[in-house]
């Protein structure tokens, strides 16, 4: 059995130029730009640049994978900061119909939106029975009531 052996030549990313990789209009080179040689640009203005050109490629969940990978790379340049400004400043547009958790918030909004309602009839209902039964004196009672939200104990009320 013989030996296998290997040759490679190490590259230095601070050694090529952005613009390799910066105008790519890969997602994925526009990231790795960030550890190329910025060619003598302001920090700020190269994030900028790089997060100018991710946008214009990247969209929707990739997007934010894509920023959160920008974020980590940048600590590698010291310019973690900076990106965590800049990326906040940035009009950046998700389309968030297609964010999972966001659908999820959605749904879990209507059904505590349709629980809410219920409870709000509840109220209402025990509102009017207190008047009819017993007068306005008997509307004393509301303030107590209006904080159960349990559906079931507001109906026995009504019972």
């Amino acid at each position: 059995m013989s030996d296998v052996s290997y040759r490679y030549k190490l590259i230095d990313m601070r050694n090529i130029e952005c613009k390799r990789f910066l105008y790519s209009g890969v997602p994925e080179e526009i990231i790795l730009s960030m550890l190329c040689n910025m060619g003598g640009r302001d920090e700020r203005i190269f994030v900028r640049q790089i997060l100018i050109e991710l946008i214009k490629v990247a969209k929707g969940l990739d997007l934010s994978k894509n920023l959160r990978q920008i974020e980590i790379l940048s600590r590698l340049r010291g310019m973690q900061k900076i990106v965590i400004e800049e990326v906040e400043q940035m009009p950046i547009v998700l389309d968030l119909e297609t964010d999972i958790r966001f659908m999820q918030g959605v749904q879990k909004g209507r059904v505590e939106g349709i629980e809410e309602g219920r409870v709000d009839g509840l109220h209402d209902a025990i509102e009017v029975l207190l008047r009819a039964k017993f007068g306005e004196k008997g509307l004393s009672l509301m303030q107590k009531i209006s904080r159960y939200k349990d559906q079931s104990r507001l109906r026995a009320i009504t019972l």
